[in-house]
């Protein structure tokens, strides 16, 4: 059978349509949203997508190291970026774990830690005080807390988790991360004041299944795209960070 002359360039024609089909962004821009009468500020993340990477940077020198929020953003060249977890002001030792790229870099061993595999499969969960997690299989985690959200239930106890720091217990603003249905990430920050009750109940109401809240206060920050919105007080030690490089 003899084909039609214009048949394969149909094909080829095709094929390129295919291979030039823009694939939506798998990261949301800032959204403002209002839950509760909490103004806040959210990034979605789909983590269905295989291009997402989460991952924890570090500061020059870390451990004992700090750096400017934005100058870490832009070194690691990350498409989002917010304040990790809380540190020490005074040795800059952070409170809780630390993996980056599968190895643990520092072992704090308090709070609650948000915890994603190599396939973006995620979890957060409480630790024990003073005891040695295992996280074998897990690219990044982020140890911070306390836990807000657990199970699709509201469950917040900072004393349990031992945070006994006024700055930290008090009302503020706040930067949270949350878990969605269909796989969905927020990353949440607070343009109001509330207490870790408070910010629990708008974490549950805006609808995650699982939440924890992230360092704030002096180091609250939000980097999108090129651009720091949201500039910290004071240099920190860790960021959360969101590529899109696979």
């Amino acid at each position: 059978m003899k084909w039609p002359a214009y048949s394969l360039s149909l094909v080829a024609f095709a094929s390129v349509a295919l291979i030039g089909a823009s694939q939506p962004d798998p990261i949301s821009n800032v959204q403002k949203v209002i839950v509760d009468g909490i103004h806040m500020r959210v990034i979605e993340v789909n983590l269905a997508d295989p291009r997402v990477h989460i991952g924890v940077e570090t500061a020059t020198g870390f451990p004992r190291g700090s750096e400017a929020f934005g100058t870490l953003a832009k070194r690691v060249h990350a498409i989002v970026a917010i304040d990790g977890g809380y540190f020490s002001k005074k040795t800059f030792l952070p409170i809780g774990d630390i993996v980056v790229g599968g190895k643990l870099v520092y072992q704090g061993m308090m709070g609650t830690a948000l915890a994603i595999t190599r396939d973006n499969d995620v979890t957060i969960r409480r630790v024990n005080r003073n005891h040695a997690e295992d996280w074998a299989g897990y690219e990044t985690v982020l140890g911070c807390g306390p836990a807000l959200v657990l199970d699709r239930r509201i469950d917040v106890d900072p004393v349990g988790e031992h945070f006994h720091d006024p700055h930290v217990m008090h009302s503020t603003r706040r930067m949270g991360v949350a878990l969605l249905l269909n796989r969905k990430m927020a990353l949440i920050m607070t343009d109001d004041p509330v207490t870790f009750r408070q910010w629990a109940r708008v974490m549950y109401d805006f609808g995650a299944t699982d939440a924890m809240n992230l360092d704030a206060g002096a180091s609250m920050g939000m980097y999108v795209r090129g651009k720091t919105i949201v500039v910290p007080s004071r240099r920190i030690t860790n960021i959360l960070a969101v590529y899109t490089d696979r």
